[in-house]
């Protein structure tokens, strides 16, 4: 059975941004950190969105 990330690409997408940013950080953090830290990525870029939405 596959698992969720090869069949729903929005968690293959988080997944590559989680990656993404423990290799920036060589190991340094922990893949827990990396989560937090792309889920804090995620939040501001929608956060981007909803304002630049809001501007006439």
């Amino acid at each position: 059975m596959p698992n969720s990330s090869q069949t729903n690409p929005e968690n293959s997408t988080y997944q590559g941004v989680v990656n993404h940013i423990s290799e920036l950080y060589q190991g340094s953090i922990s893949q827990r950190e990396a989560h937090e830290a792309a889920r804090n990525l995620i939040g501001f870029c929608q956060l981007l969105l909803e304002i630049k939405s809001q501007k006439p």
